[in-house]
């Protein structure tokens, strides 16, 4: 059901955990009760460090998994700008329907960590 580069990433998740003091955290939760936590840490505007916690199906765990590691040493802006089809891409395509939303609920849980880190940057400038 599911194509081999998917099932090695889920087998093998990289950067699962938590960052203590994370300069963001964002939280999504989908339909089917899917949740992907993601962490970041930001230094000179580039996302330095990213972990995640997550629960669901294969998917969800293995697209939280890929997301960290794309927005390793990428801007804010360009974290942004990262979409649906580079995740899909990242677990090796062949993505079917009923996952896509494995894959927004992880899209979301980045955006609503970049978000609480720009809130904590107007708090505290």
């Amino acid at each position: 059901m599911y194509n081999e580069k998917l099932m090695q990433i889920f087998s093998s998740p990289k950067n699962v955990g938590i960052i203590k003091g994370a300069d963001g955290v964002g939280e999504a939760t989908n339909a089917l009760g899917e949740v992907s936590k993601i962490f970041i840490n930001v230094e000179d505007g580039k996302i330095a460090e990213s972990k995640f916690k997550a629960y669901g199906n294969v998917v969800v765990i293995a697209a939280s998994s890929v997301m960290t590691l794309i927005v390793k040493d990428k801007t804010i802006e360009e974290a942004i700008n990262i979409t649906n089809e580079d995740i899909i891409d990242a677990l090796g395509g062949n993505i079917s329907d009923e996952d896509i939303q494995s894959i927004v609920v992880v899209k979301d849980a980045l955006l609503l960590a970049i978000k609480n880190y720009k809130d904590k940057q107007l708090v505290e400038g």
